[in-house]
């Protein structure tokens, strides 16, 4: 018996926003880890920068899109400040340069997941 590409459309399109959501995780966890930290915990009830930050599907339409971002008043300042120091971790750039080095582990991971929901 040959493969139905019919049902191999159907199935893909049921899994890709998934996939493509694994994939934006990636570069979420490497943001993570470069994003500015905060001297002390924020103690107050708030939300750090760090913890801020999220996935989130923006169209499940054509195209399908996710986003990976952080909220806040000064996240955007954060992330293209080049002169602001970070002595307690952290970097300017912190989500273009997760995006940058997670690229192609993020593509896997995304096709991983539509093997596994397509079922190859």
């Amino acid at each position: 018996m040959g493969l139905d590409f019919g049902k191999v459309r159907t199935r893909f399109h049921e899994h890709a926003m998934d996939a493509l959501m694994e994939g934006a995780q990636v570069v979420l966890d490497r943001s993570s880890e470069l994003v500015p930290v905060q001297g002390e915990p924020d103690t107050d009830g708030g939300v750090t920068l760090a913890e801020s930050g999220h996935v989130s599907k923006v169209s499940e339409g054509r195209p399908l899109v996710a986003a990976v971002s952080y909220e806040g008043p000064y996240a955007i300042y954060q992330h293209e400040g080049f002169e602001f120091k970070h002595p307690t971790g952290g970097q300017a750039k912190y989500l273009e340069t997760a995006l940058n080095e997670s690229t192609g582990t993020a593509t896997e991971k995304i096709g991983d997941a539509l093997r596994r929901g397509v079922g190859l």
